[in-house]
């Protein structure tokens, strides 16, 4: 699990967000608010979506979007003491390749950490 991450504001426009994935490199981020988990972009979506709204696609994000109306608002998350084979069958399961770590709290799971497909290889191969 990794602790050190991004996440994106949920009031963060679709535009800027797909800037930021772009620059740090992520296929996926996590969209909070106040440290709460509410949901995950993925940036080949986040891309889909610019892509139809400049060809003015029907099914495009308006221009003024932010992230909380375009992200999947059921993340597939784990806890901390979920085993790996749990995450890993998971991921397969539903086709994802990250999960969210979360921690239960009054207002809902917060947000602790991410694992993803790399993660659970590093795992399985700790000698590469």
């Amino acid at each position: 699990m990794r602790r050190n991450f991004v996440y994106i504001p949920a009031e963060t426009s679709v535009s800027e967000a797909l800037g930021i994935m772009r620059m740090a490199r992520l296929r996926h981020a996590f969209v909070e608010r106040e440290g709460q988990l509410l949901g995950v972009l993925s940036y080949r979506e986040l891309q889909d979506r610019e892509i139809e709204r400049l060809g003015s696609s029907p099914l495009a994000a308006p221009p003024t979007a932010v992230v909380e109306e375009v992200m999947l608002e059921v993340p597939i998350a784990v806890t901390e003491d979920t085993p790996l084979r749990i995450a890993a069958a998971r991921m397969t399961r539903f086709g994802v390749g990250c999960l969210a770590v979360v921690e239960a709290d009054d207002r809902g799971p917060r947000l602790v950490g991410l694992v993803s497909e790399r993660d659970l290889l590093r795992a399985a191969y700790p000698l590469l």
